[in-house]
Formats: structure tokens, sequence, C-alpha cells
């Protein structure tokens, strides 16, 4: 019997320390239209009026949720450029890695095509001006 009646006084009384914390929780601030409550632990507000003698609350718009995710994109891009330069300041930055031996090929066949007609072009040249280019 005893431990029935210590568990109910436990009980009520973590119901009343939880209704506490849970009014101390928001903050009400009168308003010329109503009332603006304030979560003090999430930062959320909500727009109240009264009405047939009740409180109505309901959430304010938040104009800071694009900026948060904004900040927080922005936050992602400077860890990688800071991660970045890291790398460049190490001397092994990613991008001195030598390229592929299909890379490296697929490279050389362009210069090879390149020199090619570049050497094409020089002799139908050469053949116009009688076989040797003119001195100025």
């Amino acid at each position: 019997m005893r431990k029935l009646v210590l568990g109910l006084i436990l009980g009520v009384v973590a119901a009343v320390g939880a209704q506490a914390a849970e009014t101390d929780r928001y903050a009400l601030e009168k308003t010329g239209q109503g009332y603006v409550r304030m979560d003090k632990a999430t930062g959320a507000m909500s727009l109240c009026a009264e009405k047939d003698g009740q409180l109505a609350c309901a959430a304010a718009t938040d104009d800071r949720e694009p900026q948060d995710s904004e900040l927080a994109a922005l936050a992602a891009r400077v860890d990688a450029l800071e991660k970045q330069v890291a790398a460049l300041q190490s001397g092994s930055p990613k991008s001195a890695e030598l390229p592929s031996d299909e890379e490296f090929e697929k490279a050389m066949g362009f210069m090879e095509r390149f020199f090619k007609r570049f050497m094409d072009m020089v002799r139908t040249f050469e053949s116009e001006n009688g076989g040797s280019p003119q001195k100025t």
C-alpha cells in the first residue's frame, strides 16, 4: 500500500514538474492585433488571437527557413573548400593525379591528328610557293 501511495505521489510531482516546465517554455507578448507566442526551446513563433474567450494560435510563417537552408549549403561549400585548400597546402592535391592510360592515349591521339594536319598544311603551303617558304 505504501508503494502505491508513493508511486502516486511521484507521478503527481512529475506531472506538476512537467507542467511547470511546459509553462516556462513559452513567452507570450501582447500586440495590437492579439498576442505573439514564442517557444523558448525552438524559437518557433505563433500568432494568437482571442476568440470566444479562448486564445487561438496559428504558426507564424518562418522567413528564416530559406535563410537557414542557404546558410547550411554555404557552410557545406566552405567545408569542402577548406578541405581543398588544406590538400593544396599539403602538396598532395587531387588535381595533380596523373591521367589514366586511356585518357593519356586519347590526348595523344588528338595531338597526333593535330600535328599531321598541321604538317599537311605546311607541305601544301610549300608546294604552292615553289618548295620553300619565301624569306622577307
